[in-house]
Order: C-alpha cells, then sequence, then structure tokens
C-alpha cells in the first residue's frame, strides 16, 4: 500500500517541528517538548492504523460497512501492538504476524513504550523521560508505522 496522503502530511509536520525542537538547548523546555512528543507520537501512529485501515475498507465495503469501521476505529485510542493486534485480527489474522516478522525489538518496544507514557502524561503521572529518549520512541514508532503500511493490502 502507498502511505496515505493524510499520513504524509502528518509526517512532515512532525519532521518540521522535530527540525525545531532540536535546536532546543534549554532543558526546562526540552523536558516539555519531550511530553508534546510523546503525545504526538502517540497520536501519529493512531492516525496511521485508522488512516490505513480506512484506505483498505473504502474500495471493498458498502458504505454502511466504512460508516461502521469508521466509527469503530475512532474509538480505538492509545494503541499498543497487543491493541493494534486485536484491531487487525478483525481484519485479516495474517497482517499482524508480518508487521511483527518486518519490525525490530526497537520498533515494537517503542510503539509499546509510546503507548504506555502517553497514558501516564494523560493521568497527570510524571515519567520522567527525556527528549533524546523520546525523539528515539518517535522514530522507532515511524519505522513500525512504515512496516504496517507497507502490509496492508
Amino acid at each position: 500500500m502507498l502511505k496515505p496522503l493524510p499520513i504524509v502530511s502528518l509526517e512532515r509536520r512532525l519532521d518540521h517541528a522535530i527540525a525545531k525542537f532540536d535546536k532546543q538547548s534549554d532543558i526546562y523546555l526540552q523536558f516539555h517538548i519531550a511530553r508534546y512528543l510523546i503525545i504526538v507520537t502517540a497520536g501519529y501512529f493512531e492516525q496511521v492504523v485508522q488512516v490505513a485501515l480506512r484506505k483498505f475498507t473504502k474500495p471493498r465495503a458498502s458504505p454502511q460497512i466504512i460508516s461502521y469501521v469508521e466509527a469503530t476505529l475512532a474509538w480505538e485510542g492509545s494503541i499498543n501492538r497487543a491493541k493494534l493486534l486485536h484491531i487487525l485480527d478483525r481484519f485479516d489474522p495474517s497482517w499482524f504476524p508480518k508487521i511483527e516478522a518486518r519490525a525490530n525489538d526497537a520498533q515494537k518496544n517503542a510503539v509499546d513504550s509510546i503507548k504506555d507514557l502517553r497514558d501516564q502524561l494523560a493521568h497527570g503521572a510524571e515519567n520522567g523521560t527525556g527528549y533524546g529518549v523520546a525523539k528515539m520512541y518517535h522514530a522507532g514508532v515511524r519505522g513500525y508505522a512504515e512496516h504496517l503500511v507497507a502490509v496492508l493490502p
């Protein structure tokens, strides 16, 4: 599957933001930037899943099924690999193992870690994650998302 335009656009915006973030040397601001990057990376992954499955569904299903899939996916937030397995198994049980076979351990860990860190931040917990770690997880999630887009027909 070619990468859907909404994902390409989102990646460009994230790349632009990260280029600006990289120039920030104030440790206090880097800490807050890390929190922001964690949240937008989690949102990015949710969007990749939703857009890729929407793109898969549209040419194959009736308007009622498309509406159902879109409404169901809209409720699927804070996605880690276990949740992704559950979502993808509803479509085709062969997809998740194919994605996992392509992804490396760092990418897999990034998807699960971003979800956990995002949940901690959303519930008011301080997790102490620095900008370098958040950026590394962002890169891992982007790599995993590439595999997801490549595997879906």
